[in-house]
């Protein structure tokens, strides 16, 4: 039989002999010179660490509290520092020497745990009312003819009637296990557990001073009239007695005549569980002596181990209960169908996502109704899957209800108060309603995940191995099951883009669907603009805000979630690409034709931000009616663009430069070859913005459109801005038209995608 796991550290130090040191599951333990590690060196502090074991996530959690550092992995720790150590990883106590090695392993079984129990054992060993008391070693009286020995401070109990309740220091409850199959079953009767099955009136001559209570199955009727005994051999010390009769209950009067009291208040009882409920009559020399058991507190209660027939017999009040569950297990039926007729499947790829309705509150808790549970993870585990990392700690059940979270700035904040945490062991709980809360959620049902952006990992400023230990680190201070989803590069998998989300739908979630309008995403990248609370900076980016839009659940800010503030103003970035629409002219002003009317031959000059969409609208609408295309992209420089406009107009063909030509110069090139041409020459620019421009370049990077392009970054589009000037006819042309951006897709995924927020500010 295996035990529970526990935590050791092993002294690996050849130099030092050392016991190890066995933590359990989140036990503060300090570690110096002190017993626990054997320690004599008076440069030890005597508090020099403090030490935490989380079984569950398999790590350890270490605060340095001494003024002499303690190493890990040749880092020193400063006092206060804490910082979290894996599974088989190692640290030095005092500088380079008393070496400890962290290993979590199961405890082996207590020797006396021979076999699982089987038949009636089987039952004992689930534990019963004999389990709250101590078996006596001391030798007992075989019968109860044999006298109490007399001494000073112990008499004979009277006999002239029913007595009080002995004090907590004479009560010695010794009621043995009868079951244990390693003891003679008769000795275990009649030494330990004192079962009787006499008649009634030999039971009522055995009350005396000392005896506290009887748990009778008996239905014997004359028992309530038969007047004690004055049998002076009833033992002092014996309190508790179980008559172990199958007769049925002779008590039918309601009445209590047992003396009930509380068994002594021993600190190791805590509860006994009553089968039965009815009192009984007791009768000493005719007068009848009715006592009322008037509080659980005075009353522990009585186990009955009886078939009583009484039990086929239900009282107004047991068919009132299970009126009332029966009830509301039809309520939570409907309320599940109903649920789950409303609720949207989120985990198909190509499912349109509705917007967030934003509210003022976070939703108030549902006690876990409706909730939809998978198995608890046996294991924690790590998965790479490129660009994604995901991690699930042991004790994660999947769930239809999903409370995401980002980690930065939302759980976690720097330490050092810092923009950008220093290290791995930079960060501290953010407000310390964080825990609590997630607690919280984990206990109504919700399943508790991380989406956090890691872009410093996929460029290599920062560790896996580090932030893996940060992860680890986080789930052991706010004490819940955690799944974790790590972005570590650009694409699908970065918020705002939903890559995260739908992963955790398809393939880590046991194929439960998740339902949106019961889930919820808090993160603090909200778009909030300055001082959104006083001295406040504005929000770095609107990612998470955006994430939550995209995924179709319920946003709050750290503040509004976790220290219930009132919801702050917040921007949306001005280009919404659910607005755009295929709808409405194409060209503008509206008498504008391709080609044009009335001219054999033309020029056409484009201008446009850098995936303004030009090539596109090129091979759409322009070479259907053989116009020349001058791209700069494909020939390189702008001079052969120029000498390649000049030889397809000498053939009397019309041209199309597709360029961004952003400034009246890059242009005049072009409007020069048509008039020395005596062409006609017309400028189109295309309205699109720059975050218009930038989502299309985004667009096409998570698409297979984007392999035909090469990538851009921010700096050529703020470029393409700066040099911008507006096209004016006075420049040579004899008509600028505006092109207005209407898109079209390949499939519903791809469409599904463009119409989310892809940029993060």
């Amino acid at each position: 039989m295996a035990g529970k796991e526990i935590c050791r550290l092993i002294c690996t130090d050849a130099r030092a002999s050392l016991p190890p040191v066995i933590l359990t599951n989140q036990e503060a333990v300090v570690l110096g010179r002190c017993p626990i590690t054997g320690i004599m060196d008076k440069k030890l502090s005597r508090q020099q660490v403090e030490v935490k074991a989380n079984i569950e996530g398999r790590v350890l959690h270490l605060k340095q509290l001494g003024s002499h550092p303690s190493l890990i992995a040749g880092t020193a720790l400063m006092k206060d520092q804490e910082t979290t150590i894996l599974d088989g990883d190692r640290f030095q106590l005092l500088n380079d020497k008393y070496e400890y090695q962290v290993v979590f392993l199961a405890q082996p079984a207590p020797e006396s745990i021979k076999a699982k129990p089987t038949g009636s054992d089987s039952k004992r060993a689930k534990g019963d009312i004999t389990d709250f008391f101590q078996k006596k070693t001391s030798k007992r009286r075989i019968s109860e003819d044999e006298p109490y020995p007399e001494t000073s401070s112990q008499k004979k109990p009277k006999m002239d009637g029913p007595s009080k309740a002995t004090s907590k220091r004479n009560y010695r409850g010794t009621v043995s296990d009868s079951e244990d199959s390693d003891d003679d079953s008769s000795k275990s009767t009649t030494e330990n557990l004192n079962i009787t099955s006499d008649t009634p009136s030999e039971r009522s001559g055995r009350k005396g001073k000392n005896y506290h209570r009887v748990v009778s199955d008996s239905d014997d009727s004359d028992a309530v009239n038969q007047a004690p005994s004055t049998n002076t051999s009833q033992k002092k010390n014996y309190h508790v007695r179980v008559v172990g009769s199958d007769r049925q209950d002779s008590c039918k009067d309601g009445v209590s005549y047992a003396n009930r009291t509380a068994l002594n208040n021993r600190s190791d009882y805590k509860k006994l569980i009553s089968g039965d409920d009815s009192d009984r009559h007791y009768r000493d020399k005719g007068n009848a002596v009715r006592r009322k058991v008037t509080s659980q507190k005075n009353y522990g209660g009585a186990i009955s181990n009886s078939s009583d027939d009484d039990d086929d017999v239900q009282d107004p009040e047991s068919m009132s209960i299970k009126a009332k569950l029966t009830s509301l297990q039809q309520n939570a039926k409907r309320y599940l169908e109903k649920r789950s007729a409303n609720c949207p499947d989120t985990s198909k790829p190509d499912s349109q996502l509705p917007a967030t309705v934003e509210t003022d509150a976070p939703p108030a808790a549902s006690a876990g109704a409706g909730s939809q549970l998978g198995r608890p993870a046996t294991d924690s585990a790590w998965e790479d899957r490129g660009k994604l990392v995901v991690y699930t700690s042991r004790g994660v059940q999947a769930s239809d209800k999903i409370a995401g979270f980002d980690l930065d700035g939302t759980i976690i904040t720097t330490k050092s108060g810092k923009v950008f945490a220093k290290g791995a062991d930079d960060w501290r709980i953010l407000y310390p309603e964080v825990p609590r809360k997630l607690k919280t959620l984990h206990s109504e049902g919700y399943k508790v995940v991380l989406f956090t952006n890691q872009l410093g990992i996929g460029k290599g400023k920062l560790k896996m191995e580090d932030f893996k230990r940060k992860v680890l680190g986080v789930q052991s201070k706010i004490g819940v099951p955690i799944q974790a989803l790590i972005a570590t590069g650009e694409g699908m998998y970065r918020k705002p883009v939903t890559g995260m989300w739908r992963y955790l739908c398809n393939h880590a979630n046991d194929d439960i669907n998740v339902c949106t309008s019961s889930s919820q995403y808090i993160g603090d990248a909200a778009g909030r603009p300055v001082d959104w609370a006083p001295g406040k900076k504005k929000d770095f980016s609107c990612s998470d805000r955006l994430f939550a839009l995209n995924v179709g659940v319920p946003f709050y800010t750290p503040e509004e979630f976790f220290l219930g503030q009132r919801k702050n103003a917040f921007n949306l970035p001005v280009f919404d690409p659910r607005k755009l629409s295929a709808s409405g002219p194409m060209l503008v002003p509206h008498h504008a034709q391709i080609p044009a009317q009335g001219h054999a031959q033309e020029v056409i000059v484009l201008v446009g931000f850098p995936a303004a969409g030009k090539s596109s609208f090129v091979k759409r609408h322009l070479l259907p009616h053989k116009y020349i295309h001058i791209n700069r992209d494909t020939m390189g420089t702008w001079q052969k663009c120029v000498a390649a406009t000049e030889s397809a107009l000498v053939k009397g063909q019309s041209v199309v430069v597709d360029n961004t030509n952003p400034d009246p110069e890059s242009r005049q090139r072009y409007t020069a070859c048509a008039k020395k041409a005596k062409v006609h020459c017309r400028c189109f620019v295309l309205n699109v913005s720059l975050d218009h421009a930038r989502h299309n370049e985004k667009f096409r990077r998570m698409t297979d459109s984007g392999k035909n392009h090469a990538t851009i970054s921010d700096m050529v589009f703020h470029s393409y801005k700066n040099k911008y000037k507006e096209p004016m006819t006075a420049e040579g042309f004899d008509a600028i038209v505006r092109v207005n951006f209407q898109p079209s897709f390949s499939n519903v995924k791809e469409e599904s995608l463009y119409k989310m927020f892809l940029l993060e500010k």
